[in-house]
């Protein structure tokens, strides 16, 4: 997306601003999908960005939708998803929504416990249906190298591998209301390392197949997750898709015979929608304190606080510019209006020397986790818009 229509996006929203390029988006599904497992599924991740717009263009390019709320399965299902292309993840689902997503007959519920399976089980009685389950399993047999480790150390989420044994089947199986046909995998995000997530992909693989033949039910459903990354600091390198594309082929030749009645299935959010999408602020105040200079920005942190590293130990600086500004740098402390320290958008950021009030900083690959992400109930400040831009169709409210 060029400057110009950034600086015309400003002219006519004003800001603070994000601002979402939909043609990128669309050819990011299709190049992701170009070099994952031959002939699986993929899932868009609702939860990176739940616009309407996003899942309406996921589902037209042939994607299903991985929701993680009721909220989420009403916008999915409001964008025009198919209740068959959506399938219901996370560890703390209530029963009003699960019994949503069997009275709307989804693809698929992701149980992360034996105690929901039962809930799932009572509900489907009461409606006298059977309903589709895939375990969503925490692996022991490696770790992720992502940002975010989500399998493979203690966590919340799914059935403990360890603890996968005959009683656990043979009380699902006794079960009349729930169909287990599938298997869940996800090991962690931002994942940059095209072997590691080829790796991550087998070893999910093989834990299906293992579990399907030793416990006899029929694996249908695999999703393994994905955790494809975006490089978002100096000194990382952008997942090598080509390596990715010759990994996953090889796995296909490797496994096909033992997975020819199951269909593979990958997630993503990040990936697809990170580089899609700018958060733009205006400089109100320069300020300097102690040999620091601050820039005060009309939007921060309760508008994007993945930028401000809310809740991190480690903060970094999302790469940023000032729009249609070049020259000589110094070191800035970029901050948003509230009232609090922790509302800093970028420390020790290099921007034009000359950056001032009016001036406008764009932070980039804001597409996924930005404002429905973010603390914006704090201070109650009006919420930035959020836009659309496409080459044909110029710019939408979304």
């Amino acid at each position: 997306m060029t400057e110009d229509i950034q600086k015309k996006a400003i002219q006519k929203y004003g800001s603070p601003l994000y601002l979402y390029d939909m043609d990128q988006f669309r050819l990011n599904i299709d190049k992701l999908r170009e070099h994952l497992f031959p002939e699986s599924g993929l899932f868009f991740s609702m939860k990176a960005n739940p616009l309407s717009a996003f899942s309406s263009i996921a589902c037209e390019r042939s994607c299903g939708v991985e929701i993680a709320s009721g909220g989420e399965l009403e916008q999915a299902l409001d964008s025009g998803a198919a209740p068959g292309n959506i399938v219901f993840t996370g560890p703390g689902k209530t029963e009003s929504e699960l019994l949503q997503a069997i009275d709307a007959q989804i693809y698929m519920i992701h149980a992360e416990s034996l105690r929901e399976i039962r809930i799932i089980n009572q509900l489907a009685e009461r409606k006298n249906c059977s309903v589709p389950i895939a375990l969503r399993i925490n692996p022991n047999g490696i770790k992720s190298s992502g940002k975010i480790q989500m399998s493979g150390t203690a966590s919340q989420f799914g059935i403990e591998e360890t603890e996968i044994d005959d009683s656990l089947f043979e009380e699902i199986n006794s079960l009349k209301n729930v169909n287990l046909t599938g298997v869940h995998i996800y090991m962690g995000t931002s994942i940059l390392n095209a072997e590691e997530i080829c790796r991550n992909t087998e070893y999910s693989i093989q834990l299906g197949i293992e579990l399907s033949g030793k416990y006899a039910f029929k694996l249908r459903y695999l999703n393994v997750g994905g955790g494809f990354g975006i490089p978002y600091f100096p000194g990382e390198k952008a997942l090598d898709l080509t390596a990715m594309s010759s990994g996953m082929a090889i796995l296909k030749e490797k496994y096909q015979k033992s997975l020819r009645e199951t269909k593979l299935f990958f997630e993503s959010g990040r990936f697809l929608l990170a580089e899609c999408g700018l958060f733009m602020v205006c400089v109100l105040y320069r300020k300097e304190s102690r040999g620091n200079t601050y820039l005060v920005c009309d939007g921060g942190a309760n508008f994007h606080a993945a930028s401000a590293f809310l809740g991190r130990f480690v903060r970094g600086n999302f790469p940023m510019y000032v729009l249609g500004k070049e020259g000589a740098e110094k070191e800035f402390y970029v901050t948003g209006p509230s009232c609090t320290p922790t509302d800093l958008l970028g420390q020790k950021v290099m921007l034009p020397s000359d950056t001032d009030e009016g001036d406008i900083i764009v932070i980039e690959k804001s597409g996924a986790y930005g404002l429905t992400y973010s603390p914006y109930g704090f201070l109650s400040h009006k919420l930035p818009l959020e836009i659309g831009y496409e080459k044909e169709n110029g710019f939408q409210i979304l």
